[in-house]
């Protein structure tokens, strides 16, 4: 079956059919008055960050972006919360 078209009602009719073939690796392009209107593919294991070669960026954490030589009696962090919390009703 590798890449067959179906019309819509047929497509409907045998679905689980269809997609027994789809499992297997063939595309199905389905034809609504011989146009095309929708293409069923497998989903491909391999995603599509993987597949562009996207290196996602390396997140910092929040002590590495302060100014280098800096040293500060609290941790910016719980300064923080702790001032969220004073602003709380």
């Amino acid at each position: 079956m590798a890449n067959s078209t179906a019309a819509v009602s047929e497509f409907k009719a045998h679905l689980s059919e269809y997609l027994r073939h789809v499992q297997n690796g063939d595309e199905i392009t389905i034809l609504d008055h011989k146009r095309p209107i929708a293409r069923v593919v497998p989903i491909e294991k391999e995603s599509l960050r993987d597949r562009l070669g996207i290196i996602p960026a390396k997140k910092k954490k929040f002590r590495d972006i302060r100014p280098k030589g800096i040293k500060l009696d609290i941790d910016p962090a719980q300064y923080v919360i702790e001032d969220r919390e004073d602003r709380l009703p």
